[in-house]
Formats: C-alpha cells, structure tokens, sequence
C-alpha cells in the first residue's frame, strides 16, 4: 500500500509566525526553527529571540504568535 497525501500539512519547524517586538514595534515573522522555545515555571510555553532592529530579548507567548498559513 502507497500512502497518500490527501492535504499537506507543514512541518513544526517550518511554520512561519508573525510578532510584533514591545520595545521597537517592529513587525517580525520568524520560522520556528529560528528561535528557542522555552517555558515557565508556570509551565507556560513562549519563543525567545533577539529584535533584529532594537536587539532587544523578546519572550513571545506561543499561543499569541500569530501563525501565518501558506498556501501550496
């Protein structure tokens, strides 16, 4: 039996992601493969990057980064 894809989806790491830094207001889209994903003690899960224009620490809740949806 072959396995077919009926819808792709999008690998973790290659989702693309939208925030706006705090500090500057820079509007930024990231990969996730291009922060760290860390969480509190809270267990609450957020990105953490440096702003590419202010250069300032940002900690970017996951469930407020906003997905962007590519299509094929």
């Amino acid at each position: 039996m072959t396995i077919e894809v009926i819808e792709r989806g999008i690998a973790p790491k290659d989702k693309k992601y939208e925030a706006t830094c705090i500090s500057c207001k820079s509007i930024l889209q990231f990969l996730r493969s291009d922060v760290k994903m860390d969480s509190s003690p809270r267990n609450e899960s957020f990105y953490t990057f440096k702003c590419p224009v202010c250069k300032k620490e940002l900690y970017i809740d996951v469930n407020s980064a906003k997905e962007i949806k590519e299509v094929w």
